[in-house]
Parts: C-alpha cells; sequence; structure tokens
C-alpha cells in the first residue's frame, strides 16, 4: 500500500540509491523550518480529498559532481492502490546539453 510505498522510496534514498549518489533531503532546512514526510490526514480534508499522504525530496549527485532536487509526493488511487508523482530539477540553470539527466535520475 501506501505506507510500503513510501518506505521503499526512503529506504532506497537513504541508502544511496543504485549509484550510491541518492541521498534523502532532511526533514529540516538549515533555520529549523521543520516539514514531516507523513502529512496525515490533512489531504484528506478537503472535498475531493488530495490523493498524496507523504511528500518527501531528496538529491542525486552526478558523475560530473551536479547535484539535482528530487520530489516526491506518494499517495493513493480511487482503487486503493499506491502512486508515486516524481519531478527532478537541474541544480544549474541551462542544462539543456545534459543528455536527460533528469530523466534518468527518476
Amino acid at each position: 500500500g501506501v505506507d510500503d510505498a513510501y518506505d521503499a522510496l526512503a529506504a532506497y534514498l537513504e541508502n544511496g540509491g543504485g549509484d550510491g549518489l541518492y541521498a534523502k533531503a532532511p526533514a529540516s532546512d538549515t533555520v529549523g523550518h521543520v516539514s514531516e514526510d507523513d502529512q496525515g490526514d490533512y489531504p484528506f480534508q478537503f472535498s475531493p480529498a488530495l490523493p498524496w499522504r507523504y511528500t518527501t525530496s531528496g538529491f542525486h549527485a552526478t558523475s560530473g559532481g551536479y547535484v539535482d532536487q528530487l520530489k516526491f509526493s506518494v499517495g493513493v488511487t480511487s482503487g486503493g492502490n499506491a502512486k508515486v508523482r516524481m519531478s527532478s530539477i537541474s541544480g544549474i540553470n541551462g542544462a539543456l546539453g545534459d543528455m536527460g539527466q533528469n530523466y534518468k535520475n527518476l
């Protein structure tokens, strides 16, 4: 289910991913603002309910020294299955010739 999908994603990032260059972002920023991954019941109070139970982020360092941001939302489908929304954002402006690195990150 949704909890298992989130747990697997978080573990993948925390363990460095397939190439050892992934990392899970901390739950707080440099000035101490805390944003827990588990959104609790908050998304479900809307009408219609938002499907995203967990939101988290991470990073991927490329072999060339670039660091890309990764954003994830883990939620539930209307059928009760887990779904994941993912995005990868280049760490520099103008990363047009990176040979599809953001696609590869995901």
